[in-house]
């Protein structure tokens, strides 16, 4: 059947979140993600930025208080110049310093 939202309530981890990533490439299915409170550090999102590049399906990521960084943002700002389905992203509570959404919002456009 159809998955639309997939939320994880267990330690995830960074080596969790690659997997996860590498499953993403053929799902074609989930349109939400939910990966918060996860304490993924700054290198965390580096595989599923890679996967958002080319995929179409996730329209909602929340990745709320990962202790991102600008390394994350960084990460996931490089996805965007690419990912056009992406309408919703949580990124709050993660460390990113006054102009790390500046230039999130940069990427974006």
């Amino acid at each position: 059947g159809r998955t639309d939202s997939m939320r994880y309530r267990r330690h995830l981890g960074p080596h969790g979140l690659d997997a996860l990533a590498e499953a993403l490439k053929s799902n074609k299915s989930l349109t939400a993600l939910h990966v918060g409170y996860k304490n993924l550090g700054p290198h965390g999102l580096d595989a599923l930025a890679e996967t958002l590049k080319s995929n179409t399906s996730l329209t909602a990521l929340h990745v709320r208080d990962n202790n991102l960084g600008q390394h994350g943002l960084d990460a996931l700002a490089e996805a965007l110049k690419s990912n056009t389905s992406l309408t919703t992203l949580d990124v709050s509570c993660n460390n990113l310093g006054p102009h790390g959404l500046d230039a999130l919002a940069d990427r974006r456009h």
